[in-house]
């Protein structure tokens, strides 16, 4: 049997002893926006007995409301289809599974930043008869996030400092040098629903009050800091 040696061992954990004494803190920090994007689902559904056709007539239904909407013109638009999906309708009669019709469904997301516009979306789902009209969400779009997490990301690390420096002053420490820092994920609430679809698809309704109330981003700063030795 081979004896390795210990010395290499010995030397690296005495250069872990040797390491510095640390302070680990996160800092945060929370910012605020109007959400300045919304989408909304809208679908068409048609049922018969013959799958050919239903799926044709929800197609149908599906493009005449889709020219409808391009027509509006709404501006960074983006719109985005579902594609078709046609289901068979089943009933067991004498233990056997009889086909009693088919449900063919075709749906278009609606994303745009004019809130207004997509009330319009909306009536004009109402107005084509579609079977399926989805609330409103609204959102912050990839770029305002993305700035909010800009503006936050020097105040967290501040943050970070401040909490750190008044955890030290109750033992007569102070800090070193920064030894390491990184940020966590965003955290952003999901898409907020405005209202209800059925209450507009019921009646001619005016444009609604889209103010939905602000979005926060927090944002999270994780600093170690090196710990100065105490005067004496």
């Amino acid at each position: 049997m081979r004896w390795l040696p210990l010395v290499p061992l010995l030397a690296a954990t005495a250069a872990t002893a040797a390491e510095p004494p640390a302070v680990t803190v996160q800092g945060t920090c929370t910012a605020s926006a109007q959400p300045d994007r919304a989408r909304i689902f809208v679908g068409a559904e048609t049922s018969g007995p013959d799958a050919s056709r239903v799926a044709a007539a929800a197609i149908t239904q599906y493009n005449r409301f889709r020219a409808e909407v391009e027509k509006l013109a709404l501006p960074d638009a983006a719109l985005t289809s579902t594609g078709v999906q046609t289901d068979r309708s089943t009933d067991e009669r004498n233990g056997r599974l009889i086909t009693t019709g088919y449900t063919a469904r075709a749906g278009l997301t609606v994303e745009t930043s004019s809130l207004p516009g997509l009330a319009r979306v909306m009536q004009a789902a109402a107005t084509d008869g579609m079977a399926n009209i989805g609330s409103m969400d609204l959102f912050l779009s990839d770029a305002l996030r993305r700035s909010l997490e800009q503006s936050c990301l020097p105040k967290a690390t501040a943050d970070a400092r401040e909490r750190a420096a008044a955890l030290l002053a109750g033992v007569g420490a102070s800090l070193g040098d920064v030894l390491s820092i990184s940020s966590g994920e965003p955290t952003e609430p999901g898409p907020r629903p405005v209202f209800a679809p059925m209450a507009m698809a019921a009646r001619a309704a005016p444009t609604p009050d889209l103010s939905a109330g602000p979005q926060t981003v927090t944002v999270t700063a994780t600093v170690m800091f090196a710990i100065a030795p105490a005067h004496k």
